[in-house]
């Protein structure tokens, strides 16, 4: 899947690029206006198409929490619309959901799931719940998450 597009002066510009411009806006317009326009809004749809609607379900319901550790990492924990929380690593751009697997990765059909693009819009919009976490803690979740044993309970926890 080529994710470039070429200018009339052959410069490529990358979906990242454009993603990156558009949120950049939308941050912009939320601080300004305190709310974004049906012009951004539609530009949101144009790049993110049919998850952005399920993405500003979860942003409505507080969904997302940024977990950060004294150390600086972080990691988004998205509480799905199914009750199941995933994670959600925005500089790597992957998430634990099985859309993400088969959409994203297997069929290549999306660079984002519906998690991915709540956390991206929910940043942009301020609406993301902000937790610290100890160093441990932070390297616990990353331990279980790639081992595949993260537990629905363990997440719970660090959300309280």
């Amino acid at each position: 899947m080529s994710l470039t597009r070429l200018h009339g002066d052959e410069q490529a510009v990358t979906l990242q690029e454009i993603v990156s411009e558009l949120l950049r806006s939308v941050r912009k317009e939320k601080e300004e206006n305190g709310a974004i326009t049906d012009n951004l809004m539609a530009s949101l749809q144009a790049v993110f198409h049919q998850p952005l609607l399920g993405a500003l379900d979860l942003i409505d319901q507080d969904s997302i929490t940024n977990l950060t550790c004294p150390a600086g990492r972080n990691v988004y924990l998205v509480r799905g619309t199914s009750g199941t929380s995933y994670y959600c690593f925005t500089a790597s751009n992957f998430c634990s959901c099985p859309s993400f697997t088969f959409s994203v990765v297997k069929k290549e059909d999306s660079m984002y799931c519906k998690h991915l693009i709540a956390v991206l819009v929910g940043e942009a919009l301020g609406r993301v719940i902000n937790k610290q976490i100890s160093d441990s803690e932070f390297s616990k979740l990353l331990s279980e998450l790639f081992r595949g044993t993260a537990q629905q309970d363990d997440q719970q926890s660090l959300l309280k």
